[in-house]
């Protein structure tokens, strides 16, 4: 059944029973759809025991800001790095080109530590500065990440602890998660460091438990 068929398109057997005076016999008719409608959602009519398709992996990157300072009478959301911290920006940035596939989209809080690590970086992806990501909790930085278009493949959010920590491990749960850096951030999230989450589904549709935690780098 379905020989031939090119690989662009998916086959999905319906099976029918019809009951005879002699028993029961199996008609059974191939129904042909392209992929491009199965990822459209046909696959949960035709096919129910289908799981959601998603159409290209995903990778999630928490990063906290480097290290700040506290200067006398500055606003805590308009502390400026240090100048430890403007190294580490900068060696996190290196590390991000050389580990993992060229960020799309980069989701940053408005805190000047945070802007200031960004830039430091030197990543030049589309950036959104969301006021909701200084001093956010958890579901507040996963329901910025659901507003993230579906063709964004590699997103990098910056924020703060304990949001980034906190999000990080929320997150966890599917299958391929690495106790060692679950156990890690559990500990400490430090300034720099990075939590690397793979999402296996629509970025719209990530929620707690849903990813899975594959790396965690401190930039030192």
């Amino acid at each position: 059944m379905g020989a031939g068929l090119p690989h662009w398109r998916l086959t999905c057997l319906i099976s029918r029973t019809r009951l005879w005076e002699d028993g029961a016999h199996l008609l059974e008719s191939d129904i042909t759809y392209d992929i491009t409608q199965v990822l459209d959602g046909l696959t949960a009519r035709c096919c129910p025991n289908v799981g959601p398709v998603s159409d290209h992996p995903r990778t999630l990157v928490l990063l906290r800001h480097a290290k700040s300072t506290y200067p006398d009478g500055v606003a805590d959301r308009d502390r400026p790095l240090a100048p430890r911290g403007i190294r580490e920006a900068g060696l996190a940035g290196e590390w991000l080109r050389a580990n993992l596939p060229a960020i799309d989209q980069v989701l940053c809080s408005t805190a000047t530590r945070t802007r200031q690590t960004l830039a430091r970086t030197t990543i030049g992806a589309p950036v959104r500065y969301l006021e909701r990501l200084y001093d956010a909790v958890p579901g507040a930085v996963i329901a910025e990440i659901n507003t993230v278009a579906d063709e964004v493949a590699t997103l990098l959010v910056i924020g703060h602890e304990p949001a980034m920590s906190q999000t990080a491990l929320g997150l966890t749960g599917a299958e391929g998660t690495n106790t060692a850096a679950t156990e890690s951030i559990a500990v400490k999230f430090p300034t720099s460091a990075m939590a690397v989450l793979r999402v296996p589904c629509r970025w719209e549709r990530l929620e707690l438990g849903g990813a899975a935690l594959v790396d965690f780098h401190v930039p030192r």
